[in-house]
């Protein structure tokens, strides 16, 4: 699985040409490429997605997984994430339907759950997507964390949450 933008894949325009001219112009990518079996026939492939911020309620409607926001590949594990999602929003409809609460009530609590744990790390995995963007902040980046291995692992944290316990 890989991530490319729209100006970088428009050059190519066949995804057989854009692997070999520019993934496996990376050497652990051409070994990689070379080994793999693919599972599939034809790659998968979707294009033009947005992780930018979406609406966790609309016109009263409660949002959930991608609906509520597509989870950004850098932000780790985005079926656990949907699990979770999905587990903030039966608690938030449960406690509405016990508690008696008001609708807006249960739009407020939804939205303020959902946002603890999802809006700082995917905010983060969107960031840390436009710096990789660019080559020298990569390189950069790479660099600093190749002497700081530390930093690498509060990368990985801001951007995969706390572990889960249900």
């Amino acid at each position: 699985c890989y991530l490319a933008d729209f100006e970088s894949f428009q050059k190519y325009k066949d995804l057989d040409k854009y692997r070999e001219e520019v993934l496996c112009d990376n050497p652990h990518l051409q070994g990689f490429f070379k080994q793999a079996v693919p599972l599939f026939e034809k790659p998968l492939t979707i294009s033009q997605i947005s992780f930018d911020g979406k609406e966790r309620v609309h016109d009263h409607i409660l949002m959930c997984g991608d609906s509520a926001s597509l989870i950004h590949p850098l932000c780790g594990n985005g079926m656990a994430m949907a699990v979770l999602g999905a587990k903030i929003l039966a608690e938030a409809i449960n406690n509405f339907i016990k508690n008696n609460n008001s609708r807006e009530e249960l739009e407020k609590k939804y939205e303020s759950a959902w946002t603890e744990a999802f809006h700082k790390r995917l905010s983060t995995g969107r960031k840390l997507q436009t710096l990789l963007g660019n080559e020298m902040a990569t390189n950069m980046g790479i660099s600093v964390m190749k002497r700081a291995p530390f930093l690498f692992r509060q990368v990985i944290r801001a951007t995969h949450g706390k572990p889960v316990t249900v």
